[in-house]
């Protein structure tokens, strides 16, 4: 059976691997708060582990296999802000975890994934990938996130504060390709403008 039929064919599905692995993201989320709420240890690092390894996997798949789709562009941000803002307050609530880093966490997340939703359904608009700093934030506080999780505070506190610096880099980043990527649609739609005007007239004035 030929691979890249396979492949061609599951792109646009709804239910192509890559997809599910980021819904699993969403679903695993009511069985996390469960562990944290038995103090159950071993069943929240598990969870969790199996969360974040899920995250490399779709990507990994998605690129491997072709199976990319519109589905995955919307499922992937989605899952990872919904994880690591439920958990972020499930730290909050059971492990301790700063209240202030735990809102900075979740408003850069949304930010992005508000932009992200602007960007997608903006005719024109290019949708911004994550740059090396963002995957650099993301690792850390996967680390910082997993370690506060399992109550192993002082390395975990030191990750933290790393992985906040990189927030406010990323956030920064972001937000300058983001009004980048902004300007250069209205740029690109009022440079086309005059063109559609000029066309028309001049269809006009031959009829």
């Amino acid at each position: 059976m030929n691979l890249n039929i396979i492949t061609n064919e599951k792109a646009g599905c709804f239910w192509a691997l890559p997809n599910v692995l980021s819904i699993s993201r969403i679903i695993v989320v009511p069985f996390i708060y469960w562990g944290f709420a038995r103090d159950s240890y071993v069943g929240v690092s598990i969870l969790i582990g199996w969360a974040f390894l899920t995250d490399a996997a779709d990507g990994y798949l998605a690129r491997r296999f072709n199976w990319k789709s519109n589905w995955g562009l919307i499922l992937d941000p989605l899952a990872d802000k919904i994880l690591i803002g439920s958990v972020t307050i499930f730290l909050v609530l059971f492990r301790e975890f700063p209240l202030w880093a735990a809102v900075l966490i979740i408003v850069r997340d949304v930010s992005i994934l508000g932009a992200g939703v602007y960007l997608y359904i903006n005719p024109g608009a290019t949708i911004i990938p994550a740059d090396r700093i963002g995957k650099v934030t993301t690792l850390l506080m996967g680390g910082a996130i997993f370690l506060y999780a399992v109550d192993y505070k002082p390395y975990a506190e030191w990750l933290l504060w790393l992985a906040l610096c990189c927030v406010i880099v990323s956030g920064i980043s972001y937000t300058v390709r983001f009004g980048q990527s902004t300007r250069s649609t209205v740029n690109e739609k009022i440079s086309d403008g005059p063109e559609v005007i000029h066309e028309s007239s001049r269809g006009s004035k031959t009829s």
